[in-house]
């Protein structure tokens, strides 16, 4: 699983190629996870990054790789709301805005966030959930209170606007991708869990995935969907975020 969310090797690189970034710019992600989109984009446009992320053994692993290149990555491991992170022209976070709270107020805590974090006239990229279609009652139960979903694509958009961003462009995640890393996922889980018996643990885990690989064949693979917002700050300060 290249890639902790529902995204394609080519829709990363559409993304990426979207970005026109410079030697001289330099990027921010939170929830950089293993690095693999942050040095991908890095590679591509020559510029500086920050990645950050909470796991540790995910960002050694992007240190281990960016080791082997000569890309000025910085990965980092914390919490990113108790580090000093520089100004950036691209804060990035894919399918983490968990970083910034939970339920309802993760998606605009991160946009916040993010506008202070970004120069004026630079950009965010946000990959987060949407409800595809109005989630069961039986669903809601089962994914508990706080779903991690919620708001439709367009209110993704709208709220967006609404914080006077600019909404640059959106797209969402196929079904494919949806079915390759629900897969991959759990797939990961049981070789885990396979691989040490008698990790009690790593067992509740993978019995916790198949209850979850359930759900999503049962409610989440016509409910769920993913997508990605590339979203501009205004360059003049009359339209600054609202705090």
């Amino acid at each position: 699983m290249l890639f902790n969310a529902p995204l394609s090797v080519d829709r990363a690189d559409r993304l990426i190629e979207r970005l026109d970034l410079s030697p001289a710019d330099r990027v921010l992600e939170v929830g950089c996870g293993r690095g693999a989109l942050l040095l991908r984009l890095v590679h591509r446009w020559r510029c500086s990054a920050i990645g950050i992320d909470i796991d540790d053994a995910a960002v050694k692993a992007a240190q281990a790789q960016a080791s082997q290149t000569e890309l000025a990555v910085d990965f980092r491991c914390g919490d990113a709301k108790m580090m000093a992170i520089p100004q950036v022209d691209l804060a990035i976070c894919i399918g983490a805005t968990h970083a910034y709270g939970l339920g309802a107020g993760a998606w605009e805590n991160t946009l916040r966030v993010f506008s202070r974090l970004v120069r004026p006239g630079g950009m965010m990229l946000i990959g987060e959930g949407f409800w595809a279609a109005p989630p069961a009652p039986a669903y809601l139960k089962f994914l508990g209170d706080s779903p991690g979903i919620e708001k439709t694509h367009h209110e993704n958009v709208s709220s967006a606007r609404r914080l006077r961003l600019l909404p640059l462009h959106a797209e969402v995640s196929s079904r494919d991708e949806w079915d390759a890393f629900e897969h991959e996922h759990h797939q990961a889980i049981k070789r885990a869990a396979a691989a040490q018996p008698g990790d009690d643990v790593l067992q509740q885990r993978q019995t916790q995935s198949q209850a979850w690989r359930e759900g999503y064949l049962k409610w989440g693979r016509t409910t769920m969907g993913f997508g990605f917002y590339l979203l501009g700050v205004p360059a003049v300060n009359a339209h600054a975020v609202p705090q």
